[in-house]
């Protein structure tokens, strides 16, 4: 649901203000300003400034479930989050390779050893047995001693 639609204010960490709580919004796609927002939240609050409200703005990338298909979102607004130019992981190699941490090798040969763990887990489940329905429940709960 757009924030326009459940808040009368443009963001969610402007709600912070009336509570004279300091407060920030970045881009929840990059792991860097993520990272850098929350260093200086945690500095504040070490140094006894109380807390920090970081609003990470993002885009929840399927539906609510399997089943559905999302047809209520705005084709352009799904088309712009769903781009590789927003792709959170796509991003934070942009950032490690334009800083020098990674080269373009270094990203295909993640990408390659990645996509060939989970291709082997993918496999591990096929062959997998099925769970029996009596364990269905087991450590789904806190056990109460």
């Amino acid at each position: 649901t757009p924030i326009k639609m459940t808040c009368p204010s443009e963001t969610i960490a402007q709600r912070a203000d009336g509570y004279c709580i300091p407060n920030v919004v970045v881009d929840g796609n990059n792991a860097l300003d993520v990272y850098e927002a929350t260093v200086e939240a945690v500095k504040r609050a070490r140094e006894g400034e109380g807390p920090t409200l970081i609003e990470c703005q993002t885009y929840r990338m399927r539906g609510h479930s399997r089943f559905d298909q999302a047809k209520y979102r705005p084709e352009d607004e799904a088309k712009y989050w769903l781009s590789e130019e927003r792709d959170a992981v796509r991003i934070i190699c942009r950032i490690a390779i334009e800083q020098g941490a990674l080269t373009e090798k270094d990203v295909e040969k993640i990408d390659a050893k990645i996509s060939k763990e989970v291709n082997k887990a993918g496999e591990f489940a096929k062959k997998a047995e099925y769970p029996k329905p009596e364990e269905a429940l087991d450590d789904v709960f806190a056990e109460v001693l």
